[in-house]
């Protein structure tokens, strides 16, 4: 009978811990990011934990150890049967996998330890669901020095590499946002000129870049593009002595990540610090038109390039930008020339990754014949501004763009459009304090140019609904879908042809709440 006990016990946990990784992978391995996410959620255990409560209640009135084991097992089952299609599980790495096997001993040897006291195994059962979270978050914590070293020893390897391939030309890009367009715009404009290695998707962290160096990065590149994300103070001081690139690119700065970063200075003190990190001959590369990056001052006397489109005082600018079905076509000024340029991709946002990615490709010498005719065959960016046509109707794929300013250049680029608009949102994450400020804008900024709106989620919708209904738009034009399933639902039964739908952001469903 314990031996049914211990393999109830395991049952019951592989959906609790399954989700619990799940939420820890996606707040990036933090233990602080998932307290935080913890108690942004706690309501969701609420009518679970009564309903577990009861249920032991009643089982303690028979005491009968049997009774116990049958419970936990029939319990077990149905936990693990529950919602089996949500997309909940985590990506099972090295790290994953040390992780569990810890979680799932730990549960074993636990649930043996209190199998042979009646009194015992039902405070165990009574209390399983939170002790699943108390010791997926003591695992966690204490791995912590093992996973240090195991990193460290990684990182020293993707060093000595980069160290011994000398002629390599290093180009480091981040930004609150455009980081992975701008990268993919720029391998495609040099790929044919210089074998090119860039960091896959967003392998954007140090653990991402050094696997990309490690598994990617042959002797036979001549460039190593390399994409650098950053959710807290001296991540992007780390990147910059890992890979010491010697050109840098600042796509923009705006509000992202700002319960970890504490503020906006914090977020462009750490960006700017690429440009900080050049050597005195490196080149950066940046966006005048952020009234962040403009207000910066910069302390390295390494060369600069500046590029906008709404700023004058730059080095390349576009002006008479027009965006339609067919992409956008814009006039490149750049000492003294005027060269016209078309690209498939839609709005400005592109616009300024595109002028970016130039920038680079015109100071490793890419001529300008060249990239007159590959802007003009720049493939579509997955999931960001990615215009696709769905039998009758339009749609515009933002899902990857999750922060208030490059929402704010998508809905610009749905205002130009011809057709009856939807916007389609859960909203934004980890702005901290100004993420209620955010989402009234946000809904404002919708009203303007949609004519119905599909909120995804439930309490974090709240301030967007809010803003919309300030800006008068019609409430019987706002719908609410609790899951992106019964979003699409929505969409599906109120799209006509013609219409532009517009995906804003597409957060993993563990934070839509």
């Amino acid at each position: 009978m314990s031996c049914l006990w211990v393999a109830a016990a395991v049952l019951f946990a592989v959906k609790i811990i399954q989700k619990a990784a799940f939420v820890f992978q996606q707040c990036r391995y933090q233990k602080r990011r998932l307290l935080y996410w913890l108690k942004e959620h706690s309501f969701l255990f609420h009518k679970y934990l009564l309903a577990h409560l009861f249920l032991w209640t009643v089982f303690f009135l028979f005491r009968h150890k049997n009774i116990l084991v049958i419970g936990l097992c029939i319990e077990g089952l149905a936990v693990l049967l529950w919602r089996r299609l949500a997309d909940d599980r985590p990506a099972i790495t090295a790290r994953m996998k040390r992780l569990l096997s810890v979680c799932f001993l730990l549960v074993a040897v636990s649930a043996w330890g209190c199998s042979y006291h009646f009194a015992a195994m039902w405070l165990y059962a009574l209390f399983f669901p939170l002790w699943c979270w108390i010791l997926f978050f003591a695992v966690a914590l204490l791995l912590t020095p093992i996973e240090y070293l195991i990193k460290r020893c990684y990182v020293r390897m993707a060093k000595q590499k980069l160290r011994s391939l000398r002629t390599l030309k290093k180009v480091g890009i981040t930004g609150s946002y455009g980081k992975t367009s701008t990268k993919q715009i720029l391998l495609h404009l040099i790929r044919l000129e210089f074998n090119t290695c860039a960091s896959p998707a967003s392998f954007n962290n140090e653990m991402g870049l050094t696997r990309t160096i490690r598994e990617h990065l042959k002797p036979r590149h001549e460039v190593f593009l390399a994409e650098m994300g950053a959710d807290h103070v001296k991540e992007i001081t780390r990147l910059a002595a890992l890979i010491k690139p010697s050109i840098a690119i600042i796509t923009g700065i705006a509000p992202q990540h700002l319960q970890t970063f504490g503020s906006m200075e914090h977020i462009l003190r750490e960006k700017m610090q690429l440009v900080e990190a050049l050597p005195a001959n490196g080149t950066a590369i940046i966006n005048m038109d952020n009234p962040y990056i403009r207000s910066y001052a910069i302390q390295n006397h390494c060369r600069i390039i500046r590029y906008g489109i709404d700023s004058a005082d730059v080095d390349l600018r576009a002006v008479h930008v027009k965006v339609n079905h067919y992409g956008t076509s814009f006039l490149l000024l750049y000492e003294g020339q005027s060269i016209p340029l078309h690209t498939h991709l839609l709005g400005k946002q592109h616009v300024l990754n595109i002028l970016a990615a130039i920038a680079c490709a015109r100071t490793l010498g890419i001529s300008w014949d060249i990239i007159r005719k590959r802007v003009a065959q720049i493939p579509d960016v997955a999931h960001r501004m990615q215009l696709l046509c769905q039998r009758d109707y339009y749609v515009i794929d933002n899902a990857y763009n999750s922060n208030p300013a490059s929402a704010a250049y998508a809905l610009e680029v749905l205002s130009q459009m011809k057709g009856r608009k939807i916007v389609m949102t859960p909203g934004f994450v980890d702005l901290g304090d100004y993420q209620k400020e955010a989402h009234r804008t946000f809904g404002k900024q919708i009203a303007q140019c949609a004519s119905i709106v599909i909120l995804v989620g439930r309490h974090q919708i709240q301030a967007i609904y809010d803003g919309l209904l300030e800006a008068c738009f019609a409430k019987e034009a706002i719908h609410i879908a609790t899951d992106r399933e019964m979003a699409f639902t929505i969409l599906r039964r109120l799209v006509k042809s013609g219409d532009i739908v517009l995906i804003e952001n597409d957060l993993p469903q563990v934070f839509n709440r």
